[in-house]
C-alpha cells in the first residue's frame, strides 16, 4: 500500500466516525442515562483504527503510524503538519452537515 492509499483510507474512517458521532446527537438512547452506549460506539471506532493503523504498518514498512493516527484524529494533516482549517470562516464542517441533515428528519 501507498501513502495515497492509507490517506483514502483514513479519509474513509474520518467521514465514519463523523457520522457515527451525529448519530450518538440523535439517539433515541439518551447518553446522559446510559454512557455506556456512546463510549462503546466511540471506543468500538478507535478499536478498529489500531487493528486497522496495525495492518497498514504490516503492509508497508515507512508506513507513520503516529502520523496517520493524528490525521484521523483532527490532530494534524495529511503529512503530518498543522491541520487544515476551512479558508471560510462559518463554513461547516462534514460533521456540522450530518447534524443539519438529521434535525430536518426529526
Amino acid at each position: 500500500m501507498t501513502n495515497k492509499h492509507f490517506c483514502a483510507l483514513a479519509d474513509v474512517i474520518r467521514r465514519e466516525r463523523a457520522i457515527a458521532m451525529a448519530e450518538l446527537q440523535t439517539a433515541t438512547v439518551d447518553p446522559e442515562l446510559n454512557p455506556a452506549f456512546e463510549n462503546g460506539v466511540l471506543s468500538g471506532i478507535g478499536a478498529m483504527t489500531q487493528v486497522l493503523a496495525d495492518f497498514c504498518a504490516a503492509q508497508n514498512p515507512k508506513f507513520n503510524r503516529e502520523r496517520w493516527l493524528g490525521y484521523i484524529a483532527g490532530t494534524n494533516g495529511k503529512n503530518g503538519g498543522a491541520a487544515k482549517k476551512s479558508s471560510y470562516a462559518g463554513t461547516p464542517t462534514l460533521l456540522d452537515s450530518v447534524r443539519e441533515s438529521a434535525k430536518l428528519l426529526r
